[in-house]
């Protein structure tokens, strides 16, 4: 079975992560994409990926513009020249469904669109609605997303929570320097979107009980420089430590006490959690991010509202009873390894 996937641009964390990573664990699978980030994902070097020309792709990257008026016909072109003798498309982030739709049409291959979050796109609905339709199957990162397919396009998707490397991820090593510290972590794209102004707040209160606690943010992005004088601001012990390759992230998943996760606005299922109960660590996420439900359902964490006041409240609470998670981390890998995930993929065809 070969599977061609759409992306419309490749990146170290999110929706690209999980694609290419999936990628990795198919047989003849390959990836298409507009232009890819120096940064990728564990598992990426273990997928072929096909990408424009690298001036080209330069130009989609770096200029706006550009991109609004030959991103879509270059994806489109890119996907039709090699998508002969694939079985199945697999489109994930916008437009790639309707390319995907279209090529799929042209060649008589079957589409399966995996929904990462909503909404798709500022285009009116029935236009991804119509393009939907058109799928053999939909699959839904969480339950949160499965709802959101059938509340805009009265379609069913089957929900499949991606795969996790196990046996990467909890391998790491603890980083020197964090012994007798109270260690907490997020990890991910520093966009406004993203909440990470409520993470630090409440760790900024909740620090104020406890004397050696530390607040490590791994990640870059659009928002750094707000964060960073409204840590200042806060005078909260924070350390921004910047874009973490995938080896250096997982020793500090195994160096922190608690990964906490602020995102959930834009969220279809965040990994990232996930990827630290591998090494052990236990982790607070927020109602309505998605990976909360497979946290509050198997009782691998711990589970907050979005306001400073539960946040830091269920900090404190982790810090005081440091409630062991050591049977959710064999959960993970019993779970959701991507073998598991590629079978009941496969299974939808």
């Amino acid at each position: 079975m070969k599977i061609l996937i759409i992306q419309p641009f490749l990146s170290w964390g999110g929706a690209e992560a999980v694609s290419l990573q999936f990628a990795g664990h198919l047989k003849g699978a390959k990836v298409v994409a507009l232009y890819k980030d120096k940064n990728l994902p564990y598992g990426a070097g273990n997928t072929q990926i096909i990408t424009l020309p690298g001036f080209i792709s330069n130009l989609l990257q770096n200029y706006r513009t550009f991109l609004i008026i030959f991103g879509f016909p270059m994806l489109l072109y890119l996907t039709l020249k090699n998508s002969k003798n694939f079985n199945v498309i697999n489109p994930h982030n916008f437009p790639s469904l309707w390319i995907a739709v279209i090529v799929g049409k042209i060649r008589k291959i079957p589409v399966v669109w995996t929904v990462h979050n909503f909404p798709q796109s500022q285009f009116p609905v029935f236009l991804d609605k119509f393009f939907a339709r058109r799928c053999k199957a939909i699959v839904a990162v969480s339950e949160k997303v499965a709802i959101q397919v059938w509340d805009s396009y009265k379609l069913k998707a089957e929900l499949l929570y991606p795969g996790i490397d196990y046996n990467f991820f909890g391998n790491g090593k603890k980083i020197p320097g964090c012994k007798n510290k109270f260690v907490v972590l997020t990890a991910g794209r520093l966009k406004k979107e993203k909440s990470f102004d409520l993470a630090i707040r409440a760790f900024a209160k909740a620090s104020e009980k406890i004397k050696n606690a530390v607040f490590v943010v791994a990640g870059t992005g659009p928002d750094l420089v707000r964060l960073k004088a409204m840590t200042h601001e806060l005078g909260a012990k924070v350390e921004f430590v910047g874009y973490r390759t995938p080896t250096q992230l997982r020793d500090w998943y195994k160096t922190a006490d608690l990964f906490v996760l602020p995102s959930y606005k834009t969220e279809g299922c965040n990994l990232s959690p996930l990827e630290a109960l591998c090494a052990g660590t236990p982790s607070l996420v927020v109602e309505g991010s998605g990976v909360d439900e497979i946290v509050k359902k198997n009782r691998l964490g711990f589970v907050t509202q979005p306001t400073v006041k539960d946040f830091s409240e269920k900090i404190l609470y982790f810090y005081r009873y440091r409630n062991p998670v050591r049977l959710g981390s064999v959960w993970i890998k019993n779970n959701l390894s991507w073998p598991i995930y590629v079978k009941k993929f496969l299974q939808l065809l």
